[in-house]
Order: structure tokens, then C-alpha cells, then sequence
């Protein structure tokens, strides 16, 4: 039966089939005939069809959708943080009681380590196993997520690249320009693979830029910049750990519903973090070391980049930043202070945030503590930049009276460390031709002399040495005292004073750190090239031998000897 097709006629009315019939007058037909409507050829009309409306969503499944979602979601939540606890509790667990981590995590120097000695340094490479199942994970239920499957992909093996670099440096320390040349080209090969930058949005405006040839510099410090950032907090227990875990709850946020690969990763290494605190926390029985400061500084930049690609750049980027607000002021201001006083960008010391607090009086968990509460409210500000998408204007923050303090007299202090720096390499050079501690001790006396300390005092196991200026006269009370605690195989302690009339505060206890570490060097040599504890009653027989052969097998100039008597 074909369908009516209906033709309008002056006054309206439709009243042609579709074969051009009329339909009989409803007048003449009755009651029982009008229904259905005959045209004169005997076709049977139907009436349009009208669309359907839509019906309204019930109250039942209106809670019943979001509901589904948010128990999907837990439950990758959950699955995720589960697997990445239990991969790196058990190698954790393994780590810390395995004899050959100790051994493999002897370092020549922890003087600027807020830890013990003999604690395990590869707590990175549980934090990498749970990286590992998290990103393979993540990568089956997500399938790459094209147009953006390279750049997971170089997410995964430049984190992995960027924890070699690391886990090398635990094991055989590397120089800082050779460190930061590979992490470098880790960056490199990470934005040729499809990590990086492309454009720019500008957040008045709300325009795109593209980047073009200023994208790989612009990538590299922020994959570089994050990767030191979280190794420089990393020098007391607890401290890169705890503030990682709130910046992998901040990405878990960030990804959800944006990004499942970067989700489901933020997730496990949030469960790996947890269980890595358990272990990390003071006392620490497991420390991160450069492997997992690496791989967990260069995962939060990465995860911020491919946030950035399903969303907001400009807000994906900032958060991180303002949620990393107290590590980037204290790095900022340190590397500020380092470049004044004349001293290497990456060379470690013991002048940031959390040893200031240490020497206050702090204990080591409540220093942790009071900067995870410093940090909490600079997480809830990245919380409400991300929200606001942009519409908040950044807050500028610093630390104004520090920045005065380092530039008031920079070029003094510079010229000082540069000569202190010289002194320093003198003696832990010196230390392969001294026979015995005491010898030591007394090219100690001279670098301290050429300081300009009062005196320095030296505890051992065997007893403590005191060496005295005699150009210095003593006054009872008047007297700035320095005191350092080194983390060798050994106790050890120094204690340093001088005049309060002769030195001022920031160049006496910059000038105590500096001796401090050359006495660790010199220390650490001595004992590495004899095998002997540094004692002061140590058998020294075998050395004195050994040191008057040599002697007699390359007698020294006249000259040469006189001079040396000289000085």
C-alpha cells in the first residue's frame, strides 16, 4: 500500500492521493465509513508519521549514570594503587634486608645527607618495578589513546632512560656536568619521540601560539628543570617522598577524565609511594636515592605534558608548579646563593630549608611534618588553578630577605669560596701522601689556619684533637661556634670557632661547611687507599714503611724539600 501524498488546494485542504484521485466527501459516508479515509480509487490512507520526542531520564537513572562512572573509576583507582603498593612493598622489603644493597650503597661522602649511614640507596628501583606495571597497565586499557600514543610511549622509556642515569650515579657517582649532558639527552630523544611542546596559549587572550623552533628548549627545561628540582629536596627522610605523593594526587586529578593513560599511572606510583614512605619515613630504613629522585622528578613533568595535550595547557603546567612551591623557592634561592658565592650550580651543601630547621632544634620527623604542612595549602592553590582553568592570575611569591642576604657582600664571599674550593681539592690530595691520621690532622690544621678559625676541634672513636690558632687570642663569650656531624663508616665530629670580631655569620658558617666537606674527602681517601679506620691510635706501621720506600725509591729535590719545609 503506498503512502498518501498530499497536495494543498486553495483553501488547504489535502485531498489528492498519490495517484491524483480525490478523497470522498466525509458529508456522504457514516459514522462507521470515515475511519480509515478512501480515495475514489479505493487506496487506503495513512497519516504521516510524527517524530518521536525523546523521553525524560527518570530520577533512577539519572543517579544510576555518574554512579557507574565513579565506581569505574574507583575501581581503576584502586587496582592501580593496589598493584603499584604491592610491587614496591615486597622490593622494598627485599632491599632493605639484603646485605648486597648495603654494601653496593657505601658512598665516599654523606656529609650533606640529612640520614644515616649504611641505609640502602635504591629505593628507586622499587618506585621503577611499580612504574613499570602501572605504565603497562595503563597502556593496554588505553590502547596509546591516539593521536597521542608516541608521546606515552616516550613517557615510558625516557623515565626509564632518565632512572639509568640515576641508578649509575647511586652506584658509581658521576660528575654534575656529566649528569645534567645525559639528562639532557634524555630530553632530547623524549621530545623527538613525540613528548613535548607545540604551542602555547596565552592566558589573557586565550590564544595559541605555536612554538616552533623554541619548543625543545622550552621542553627541556621543564623535563630537566622537574627531574633536579625533586632530587635537590631529596636530602632528608621523607621529604621528595611526601611531597611526590601529594603531586601524584594532584595528576590523578588532573587525568581523570583527560587522560586515562596518565590516571591509571599517577595512580600506582601513588601506591607506590605510600609503601616506599613506610620505609622511607625517619628513621629511614630505605633511602630514594638519584635513581628514583630521577625517575619521580621526570614522571610529574612528563604526566603534566600529556595532561596537556587533552586539556588546558597552561593550567595542566601550573598546577605542578604551584603545588611544588616551597622545593622551587628553596632550590631558586640556593642555586641564586651558589652562583654568588662562587660555588658549582649542583654541588651539594647543607644551607637549604630543612637543614636550616635541623639546626634549630628540630628533630628530623618534625622537620618533615612542619614542611609537608607548608606544603599542603601550596597543593590546594594547584587544586584551585587547575578548577579555575586559567582564570586565575598566578600568585607571585619568593623569599625577598634571602635574595637581599645572598647579594649583600656576593662578590667577597665569592672570591673567598673559590680560594676555600682550591684548599679543599689541596688536602684530599694531601691525603694520599699522609702516613698516619695524625699527619692528616695537621694539614687539617693548616687549611683551618688559612681559614682564619679560632680552632677546630676533631671527635673520633679513640678521642678528640684540638688544633688552635696562635694568632687568634682566645676571649671567653665572644666566640661564633660551628658544629658539623659527618655520616662516614665512622662517627665523627667537628666543631669550629672564631672570633665573633674577625668573621661575620654567613662567611664563618660557609667557610665551617667547606672544611667540613674537605675533611670528609681527605678522610674518606685515606681510608680507601689504606684500608685502615680513621683512628688516631690506628696501626700505621705497614704505611710508614711503605711511605719511606717510596721515598727512597724517588728522592725529591733539594729545593723541592726546602720549600715544602717552608710552607
Amino acid at each position: 500500500m503506498g503512502a498518501l501524498t498530499a497536495h494543498a488546494t486553495r483553501d488547504g485542504r489535502r485531498n489528492r492521493c498519490s495517484k491524483g484521485s480525490r478523497f470522498k466527501d466525509r458529508a456522504r459516508l457514516g459514522r462507521w465509513q470515515r475511519r480509515p479515509r478512501r480515495c475514489l480509487c479505493g487506496q487506503r490512507g495513512r497519516r504521516p508519521e510524527q517524530p518521536r520526542r525523546p523521553a525524560l531520564p527518570t530520577p533512577c537513572s539519572l543517579l544510576l549514570a555518574p554512579g557507574i562512572v565513579i565506581l569505574l573509576t574507583l575501581y581503576y583507582f584502586l587496582g592501580f594503587g593496589f598493584a603499584g603498593f604491592a610491587a614496591s612493598w615486597v622490593l622494598l622489603r627485599f632491599i632493605s634486608q639484603a646485605p648486597r644493597w648495603r654494601r653496593l650503597s657505601r658512598r665516599t661522602s654523606q656529609l650533606h645527607h640529612g640520614g644515616s649511614s649504611g641505609v640502602p640507596r635504591f629505593g628507586g628501583v622499587a618506585l621503577a618495578a611499580a612504574f613499570v606495571a602501572a605504565a603497562v597497565g595503563a597502556w593496554l586499557h588505553s590502547q596509546g589513546e591516539p593521536p597521542h600514543e608516541s608521546a606515552t610511549l616516550a613517557l615510558i622509556l625516557a623515565s626509564l632512560a632518565m632512572f639509568a642515569v640515576g641508578l649509575v650515579d647511586d652506584v658509581r657517582p658521576l660528575g654534575a656536568k656529566k649528569k645534567l649532558m645525559l639528562q639532557m639527552l634524555v630530553g632530547v630523544l623524549a621530545f623527538y619521540g613525540g613528548l613535548g611542546f607545540d604551542t602555547f596559549r596565552n592566558p589573557i587572550t586565550g590564544s595559541d601560539h605555536v612554538l616552533g623552533l623554541l619548543g625543545l628548549p622550552a621542553t627541556l627545561l621543564w623535563l630537566v628543570g622537574m627531574t633536579n628540582l625533586v632530587n635537590f629536596i631529596d636530602g632528608i627522610d621523607g621529604l621528595a617522598g611526601g611531597i611526590c605523593l601529594m603531586l601524584m594526587g594532584l595528576l590523578v586529578y588532573i587525568g581523570w577524565g583527560a587522560h586515562d593513560f596518565a590516571f591509571l599511572v599517577a595512580s600506582g606510583m601513588g601506591g607506590a609511594l605510600l609503601a616506599f614512605l613506610r620505609y622511607n619515613f625517619p628513621p629511614a630504613r630505605v633511602h630514594m636515592g638519584d635513581g628514583g629522585a630521577y625517575l619521580l622528578g621526570f614522571l610529574i613533568a612528563g604526566l603534566s605534558i600529556v595532561n596537556s595535550h587533552k586539556g588546558s595547557v597552561l593550567a595542566a603546567l601550573l598546577a605542578p608548579m604551584f603545588a611544588l612551591g616551597l622545593p622551587i623557592a628553596d632550590t631558586g634561592v640556593t642555586l641564586l646563593r651558589r652562583a654568588l658565592a662562587g660555588l658549582p650550580l649542583f654541588r651539594a651543601d647543607r644551607f637549604h630549608t630543612h637543614h636550616r630547621l635541623i639546626r634549630h632544634g628540630f628533630t628530623r620527623r618534625r622537620a618533615v611534618l612542619s614542611l609537608y604542612g607548608i606544603s599542603v595549602p601550596c597543593l590546594l592553590l594547584a587544586f584551585s588553578i587547575y578548577v579555575a582553568q586559567e582564570r586565575m592570575v598566578p600568585l607571585l611569591f619568593g623569599r625577598f630577605a634571602d635574595i637581599t642576604e645572598a647579594v649583600t657582600g656576593s662578590m667577597n664571599l665569592r672570591k673567598e669560596s673559590r680560594y676555600a674550593l682550591v684548599l679543599v681539592q689541596w688536602l684530599e690530595l694531601e691525603a694520599e701522601r699522609c702516613s698516619s691520621v695524625q699527619e692528616l690532622w695537621q694539614n687539617f690544621g693548616f687549611l683551618a689556619g688559612k681559614f682564619g678559625f679560632a680552632s677546630v676541634k676533631l671527635k673520633l672513636e679513640d678521642g678528640e684533637q684540638l688544633w688552635q690558632s696562635g694568632l687568634v687570642p682566645f676571649k671567653n663569650g665572644d666566640l661564633r661556634r660551628c658544629r658539623h656531624e659527618v655520616s662516614l663508616p665512622y662517627p665523627t665530629e667537628l666543631e669550629f670557632t672564631v672570633e665573633e670580631d674577625e668573621m661575620r655569620e654567613r662567611p664563618f658558617v660557609h667557610l665551617a661547611e667547606l672544611a667540613a666537606e674537605g675533611w670528609v674527602k681527605a678522610a674518606s681517601r685515606w681510608h680507601q687507599l689504606t684500608g685502615i679506620a680513621v683512628r688516631f691510635d690506628a696501626d700505621t706501621t705497614l704505611i710508614r714503611r711503605r711511605s719511606i720506600r717510596r721515598k727512597a725509591e724517588f728522592p725529591q729535590e733539594p729545593a723541592a724539600v726546602e720549600q715544602r719545609e717552608a710552607v
